[in-house]
């Protein structure tokens, strides 16, 4: 799991951070975020700016990792920053996904339906975290999978502008790709929170 990997790389960097270093993280993941998201919704006109986005996506994912290690520095993640942290990411989420849908990149529905997917796929996480107390963030599609898909995207879109494949921009094969993994990880979750819940019986 990407998520993991990335999660133990940074560890030694936020050994000198501290819970209370979580909301400024998480303020400055969502920030970089929203620019990230102007960025690919005029890279259509200005293709450079995916590239810029590329950029601006894994330092939104280093961000928004540190700030959850950060906040589970002492144990467990307060509820508090919990609420805003995942208030956060969906927003970050969702501001990313729109930028692209309502650029001529991705097909408007598609991009619409990826958008449903993966609010689906973080809201089964979050119930995990309320039915069985742990956030379950299994699959094959989590948030760091996405996140460097996405970014490697924005680079081929960046180096090729011009291509295209039955109709489809490069943007808008991986939407569609993003549709059965995003699936897929909805289902390894459920799977996940039934387990967990018939273990506490």
């Amino acid at each position: 799991m990407i998520e993991a990997i990335i999660h133990r790389h940074l560890e030694p960097l936020a050994k000198g951070l501290s819970p209370s270093h979580s909301g400024v993280l998480t303020g400055a993941s969502l920030a970089v975020s929203l620019i990230a998201a102007f960025a690919l919704a005029s890279c259509y006109e200005s293709p450079f700016l995916a590239a810029v986005g590329a950029l601006l996506l894994v330092i939104h994912l280093v961000l928004n990792t540190l700030s959850r290690i950060a906040a589970e520095q002492q144990g467990k993640a307060e509820p508090s920053w919990q609420l805003v942290s995942e208030f956060s990411d969906r927003m970050s989420d969702v501001a990313i996904l729109l930028g692209l849908t309502f650029s001529p990149l991705v097909d408007k529905m598609v991009g619409l339906l990826v958008i449903i997917c993966v609010l689906m796929v973080s809201y089964v996480g979050v119930l995990g975290q309320a039915l069985a107390s742990e956030r379950i963030r299994i699959g094959v599609l989590g948030k760091a999978e996405r996140t460097l898909l996405l970014a490697t995207t924005c680079l081929l879109y960046a180096a090729d502008p011009q291509f295209n494949f039955r109709g489809y921009t490069v943007f808008g094969i991986l939407f569609l790709v993003f549709i059965p993994l995003a699936s897929l990880t909805l289902l390894q979750r459920l799977d996940r929170v039934i387990t967990l819940l018939n273990d506490r019986k």
